[in-house]
């Protein structure tokens, strides 16, 4: 998946799932960090997940955000539900479970220390 004339270029709106907002800020900032969000849509995080580290994702977090930005950067669509980034941050950190508001710093932590 590439940058053509038609993406939306990051100019996506993020549907709330239930009270999602603290989520959807952070993933819309953290976006906006070109250099972070072209090394996920070229795939170059790819090479560098380590699959045996025992307290982390096995990469599940980064594929998962990858897709995420993808759909908000290459895809034409105005506006994106972010339910599989949601879906798998949720699996990995319980605290982050249903659709209640949580913390935007924690949530933030949590998601770049993830993906480091």
């Amino acid at each position: 998946m590439e940058i053509t004339e038609s993406s939306a270029r990051g100019r996506v709106g993020l549907s709330n799932l239930g009270n999602t907002c603290f989520m959807n800020s952070c993933l819309q900032c953290l976006s906006n960090t070109v250099p972070l969000t072209e090394y996920f849509i070229g795939g170059f995080f790819q090479k560098e997940i380590n699959k045996v580290n025992p307290i982390g994702t096995q990469g599940r977090l980064a594929k998962a955000y990858a897709k995420f930005i993808k759909s908000m950067w290459c895809d034409s669509n105005s506006t994106f539900s972010p339910y599989n980034i949601k879906s798998e941050v949720s699996r990995i950190n319980p605290m982050f479970s249903g659709y209640g508001q949580h913390d935007s710093q924690e949530f933030f932590s949590f998601l770049v220390d993830g993906l480091h």
